[in-house]
């Protein structure tokens, strides 16, 4: 970093202000970013930050960024006014009492004040405007009509009256969603887009434009509309929902939680809502809070469709096998229940009964490309099997939607490497992918940046205070790694000894880490407190505990925990750590042809993407094997298949377990395995999934090329 004197700051600065007006906001957010550690008593810089990420509804940053501002220059009025807007968007309760009690103190005056605080409180849903050519009660009627199914009557008078009033764009907004409400998106797209051009800051119109899109699956485009309109409208129902719709759809629940908590704000018992909450909750593995909305939903409208299917995925044991038995009984032909049932029965090896269901369900006409792709997971496909013809005919079918086209792509990816078609893999699972790159858009800076926060939070990491803080009465094994690199099959291996009991993937130290990371912006792991980390391992290990009772040790398989291993080293110091290595050929071609559950993993559709995931995997490991090379055991997938007695053996010493023959015969083991490897992990250990990548070595140019001198490739 340049050296601070008193003739730089300026010229950066002014290069910063000059970035921010030419609308380039990350490359702005940086450079103020760097002057804010070089003159980390200015205000300005802070505050510059804040109104980008605010521009951008990033509001969370930009309220951390206004909170500074704020401490940094209290008198400042401009600062305290954009930071109540955006405690507005969010409506966070303790945010605003807490920049309540700081504006007390601030030397502002009285009536400044008063401004200030009605800013933080005000819930706008919609904006101000007024209409010429046409009465707004006329308006009112039109959106009626358009509720009421008279869309087609209303396109035909606002066409007219556009003609009319050229530069109503109220008029024009009305015109988009009566065109939309008919199906007609293409001609309502510019609708939007002139009343837009009439107004750039009409949020109503960006709302329902954003709402459009989504509907036309370009999420991509539908972002910035919609954010643009939070910022306008910060408590639009309409928006709120979208954004948090939108978010749950890429993989991002935490940003989906912002809103969803603002719209159940001030409207506490939608049922879309509370549903989409608890969707939200359930992808953060939080299923407690995710079983508090669905019930709220049971109460408040017994009929909603799927309620029963979505719970049932939060339950365990014979709770989630009711659950999925009402989910069946409330609709047999909803494709969600059918695929939780299902689910839950292959997860306790009955997969006959599993594939009968959705067979019966296929039989019915019921969504083919989800049902086949899950009896693919749990079925190994022979030549003469008929499904296979049935999905080849399946496929030539031009009105599959992009969901059921992607899944059935893997499905006859799976049949056709079952039956050895290697030639005939390419093309489903190629069509299959850019299907879902194009529909859940993923950006590839993301685990560099990631990785990078991780590294700086954890950066001055002491390895002498483990051991002399956490809580010591938790012995859990951690079994992490990339998805698809053998973990579940350690798990089951480890889970197979008769001390210890496989939670699965169950997510909680992750996330409860994570939390405590978050309340430490911008400091690192050496401020986090003993007594927090005591806290975060004995929260853990409670939730744990009420999960399995009976367990007298267990192993987690939540495959991101390798990210946050101080965090978990200083809380837990009696846990073990065991990181699975593969093949990144192997391991990364492997994660590109399976489809996982949805918002989840979804840089996994891209080559070259996940060559950037690989890399910055190698970089923490290396980070960790620097600071803690003997706290965290390192085991090759192919050598354990290739020698699973010794490398089995060795996997028990580090975990402090005695030899068990049972680990060996991990395939008998019926607990419940709730993943994409439930099929294999029922068979005895097997090497042909070894080297597997070579059959498709003339597709595989990005990754190949993008792996070349990295660690773990193997001859």
């Amino acid at each position: 970093m340049l050296p601070l004197n008193a003739n730089q700051i300026p010229i950066l600065y002014k290069n910063a202000v000059a970035l921010m007006r030419s609308g380039k906001a990350p490359e702005a957010i940086k450079a103020f970013q760097d002057l804010a550690r070089m003159a980390p008593s200015r205000a300005e810089f802070e505050f510059h930050i804040g109104q980008m990420l605010f521009a951008r509804a990033e509001i969370r940053p930009a309220l951390k960024n206004f909170a500074k501002a704020a401490s940094k220059a209290p008198g400042q009025k401009a600062i305290w006014l954009a930071y109540a807007d955006a405690l507005a968007s969010l409506g966070d309760k303790e945010a605003i009492e807490e920049a309540r009690q700081a504006l007390i103190k601030s030397p502002l005056n009285g009536l400044d004040r008063k401004e200030i605080r009605r800013r933080m409180q005000k819930t706008q849903t919609s904006s101000k405007r007024t209409t010429t050519g046409v009465d707004a009660k006329q308006i009112q009627a039109f959106l009626r009509m358009i509720e009421t199914g008279k869309a087609a009557s209303v396109v035909q008078e606002t066409e007219i009256l556009t003609r009319a009033n050229p530069k109503n764009e109220i008029l024009f907004n009305v015109h988009a969603i009566g065109l939309s409400a008919l199906g007609r998106f293409d001609e309502a797209e510019q609708a939007f887009k002139r009343a837009l051009e009439l107004d750039p800051k009409y949020p109503e119109a960006r709302a329902h434009y954003g709402e459009v899109l989504l509907q036309m699956g370009r999420r991509l485009d539908a972002m910035p509309q919609l954010k643009i309109a939070r910022t306008l409208i910060p408590n639009s129902p309409i928006v709120l929902g979208n954004l948090g719709r939108l978010y749950l759809e890429l993989g991002r629940p935490n940003d989906a939680l912002d809103c969803l908590n603002a719209l159940l704000k001030t409207t506490p018992n939608v049922p879309i809502a509370l549903y989409s909450r608890g969707i939200a909750y359930q992808m953060k593995q939080e299923d407690k809070a995710a079983l508090a909305d669905f019930d709220r939903v049971v109460k408040l409208a017994p009929d909603f469709a799927d309620i029963h299917a979505v719970r049932a995925k939060s339950l365990v044991g014979d709770d989630a096998m009711a659950a999925a038995k009402l989910a069946i009984k409330q609709d047999e032909n909803s494709p969600t229940a059918l695929a939780t049932m299902a689910s839950l029965l292959s997860q306790k090896g009955e997969f006959d009964a599993a594939t009968d269901m959705l067979l019966g369900a296929i039989r019915r006409g019921i969504s083919k490309g989800g049902m086949y792709r899950q009896i693919s997971v749990s079925r190994k496909f022979t030549v003469d099997d008929p499904l296979i013809a049935e999905m080849e005919t399946a496929w030539e079918d031009n009105t599959l939607d992009a969901d059921n086209r992607a899944d059935l792509g893997f499905a006859l990816t799976k049949a056709m490497e079952d039956t050895k078609q290697y030639d005939k893999v390419w093309p489903y699972l190629k069509t299959a992918c850019d299907q879902l790159s194009e529909s859940y858009p993923y950006n590839r800076d993301n685990p560099t940046q990631e990785t990078d926060a991780l590294m700086d939070f954890f950066r001055d990491f002491d390895l002498s205070r483990v051991g002399t803080t956490g809580y010591e009465d938790d012995q859990t094994i951690f079994v992490t790694g990339l998805p698809r690199s053998g973990t579940t099959l350690v798990e089951q291996i480890v889970s197979s000894h008769s001390t210890v009991t496989g939670t699965g993937e169950i997510g909680i130290f992750s996330n409860y880490a994570a939390e405590l990371r978050s309340a430490y912006e911008e400091q690192t792991v050496s401020q986090v407190s003993d007594k927090e980390l005591v806290a975060l391992g004995k929260r853990y290990s409670e939730e744990v505990r009420a999960r399995f009772p009976e367990a007298d040790r267990t192993a987690d398989k939540s495959i991101g925990t390798f990210q946050l291993a101080g965090l978990n080293w200083l809380s837990m110091p009696n846990s073990k750590l065991v990181v699975l290595r593969r093949d990144p050929r192997d391991n990364l071609f492997s994660i590109f042809k399976n489809r996982f559950a949805s918002g989840q993993h979804l840089y996994s559709y891209d080559l070259e993407t996940l060559v950037e995931v690989y890399r910055n995997f190698l970089r923490m490991l290396d980070f960790w094997r620097e600071i803690a090379p003997d706290r965290m055991y390192e085991i090759q997938y192919e050598e354990l298949v290739a020698n699973p007695e010794a490398e089995t053996r060795k996997l028990l010493e580090f975990c402090d377990l005695e030899w068990e023959d049972d680990c060996l015969n991990f395939h008998q083991n019926k607990r419940q395995v709730n993943t994409l490897s439930v099929y294999q992990v029922r068979q005895p250990m097997y090497k042909s999934s070894v080297a597997a990548w070579r059959r498709y070595e003339e597709h595989l140019g990005p990754l190949l090329d993008g792996l070349k001198g990295m660690e773990g490739l193997r001859d």
